[in-house]
């Protein structure tokens, strides 16, 4: 479903995010060693793809420009969870 090249280029991404948050996890982003504590690093990977997938389509569905570090309204980053006014920050 979808397109594969863009889903394994996505995967490979977030793969490469995950190897980086392992080896320094004091400079990685909490929420990829917060997921990694949870979940094996493979799972941990596709579901990083998977964010960054959403975030995709959300800004180009609405027509917007992503802006890095923007403040999100109802996101915990504990669970990684959003509300529905939300948009994922990476």
């Amino acid at each position: 479903m979808g397109d594969s090249y863009l889903r394994h280029l996505l995967i490979t991404g977030s793969t490469t995010w995950v190897g980086y948050a392992e080896e320094k996890p004091a400079t990685a982003d909490p929420r990829f060693a917060a997921r990694l504590a949870r979940k094996a690093a493979r799972v941990a990977s596709v579901a990083i793809a998977n964010a960054v997938a959403q975030v995709a389509w959300s800004t180009m569905a609405r027509g917007g420009a992503f802006e890095r570090g923007c403040e999100t309204e109802g996101y915990d980053g504990e669970t990684g969870r959003t509300g529905n006014k939300a948009m994922l920050r990476l």
